[in-house]
Formats: C-alpha cells, sequence, structure tokens
C-alpha cells in the first residue's frame, strides 16, 4: 500500500493524542497542564513505537483513551464534595426533582459501575495493544464489554423508570448529551 501497517499505527495514534489537551482542560487543568501532558503523551507513543516491536495502536488506542476517560471521570467526581457525574446530569435534564436518597445511592453506585466498566476495558485494551499473544482474548473481552456498556446504559434507565418511579428516560439523557451546552454546565 501507500503507507505501511506501522506508520498508520503511528500516524492513528498521533492524531488521536490531540484530542488529549481539550478534554485535559475541561477536567480543570491549565492550558499549560493540559499542553504538558499532552506533550508527554506524544513522546510516549513516539518510544512506544520505536521501542515495543509488536505494539499495535488502532484501534486499541481508542479503547484505553476512551474507556479510561470514562473511568476517570466517573470516578472523580465520586470524590468526597463532589457531586456524581450522573446525578448532576439528572439535574441538568429537569424533568423531575432529583428525589429520594434511596434514588441517589442507586446514582451514586451507578457511577461506580461506570468506573469498573471503563477501567476493566482501558486494561484489555492495553494488554491488547502491547502484547500480541493476548490480542484474540482481549478484543473478545473489550467487545464484550463494550456490549454490556451498551446494555447497561439501557437497563440501568428501565430499572431506574420502574423502581424509582423516574420520568427520565435513555431518550432524554441522549438527546441531553447531545446538546453541547450541557458539557459545559456538568463539573467534570
Amino acid at each position: 500500500g501507500v503507507i505501511s501497517r506501522e506508520s498508520f499505527d503511528t500516524l492513528f495514534a498521533l492524531a488521536f493524542s490531540m484530542s488529549a489537551a481539550p478534554f485535559l482542560h475541561r477536567t480543570g487543568l491549565s492550558d499549560r497542564a493540559a499542553i504538558g501532558a499532552t506533550v508527554v503523551l506524544i513522546i510516549m507513543i513516539v518510544l512506544a513505537a520505536k521501542l515495543v516491536p509488536d505494539i499495535k495502536f488502532a484501534p486499541y488506542l481508542a479503547v484505553v483513551l476512551i474507556n479510561g476517560v470514562v473511568a476517570y471521570v466517573f470516578f472523580r467526581n465520586q470524590l468526597p464534595g463532589r457531586t456524581p457525574l450522573i446525578l448532576q446530569l439528572v439535574e441538568l435534564i429537569d424533568i423531575a426533582p432529583v428525589g429520594s436518597r434511596k434514588f441517589q445511592r442507586f446514582i451514586y453506585r451507578q457511577c461506580w459501575a461506570w468506573v469498573a466498566f471503563g477501567g476493566i476495558t482501558s486494561v484489555f485494551g492495553l494488554m491488547a495493544m502491547m502484547a500480541p499473544e493476548t490480542r484474540p482474548v482481549a478484543g473478545t473481552v473489550i467487545f464484550g464489554l463494550v456490549a454490556a456498556q451498551l446494555g447497561w446504559f439501557f437497563l440501568s434507565h428501565m430499572y431506574a423508570n420502574w423502581r424509582h418511579n423516574r420520568p427520565e428516560t435513555w431518550r432524554d439523557t441522549i438527546i441531553a448529551m447531545a446538546r453541547p451546552t450541557i458539557w459545559n454546565e456538568l463539573n467534570i
């Protein structure tokens, strides 16, 4: 072909790493720190491409970073003094009051589930990226975990509707998440 697999793989990783600075800035880092962290990520990618001959960035780097971000964001908002991310979203959707402590505990546990989903998927992505012998099993596990995340999203809404009499639906959540302004209102 026009470009080797190794070159494409490195270009994919470098292009994907460009999304790091805006995200890191959104989580509260200064512009300088976010850019510095992105530069460190780029250096790590270049070094890994040269030092780890069997590394495969595409598609695993995306799996690692996206799921790692999910785990990080949900974990960060579980810390004392912070409002869980899903609870913030329920408040911003504003279809009904937040409700009972029981529902709030359900939301709190939901956020921990997303920390686990994101963290475990990210670890399997890292394994597949670094060790070719793990790719068949890790790829299957990653596919299963991503499918479980989708199923969890829909089933958790159905459970909240049934058990906690919540009016929000998965459609309401998707519509809210598609609004660009909502991301500025969330305390990530």
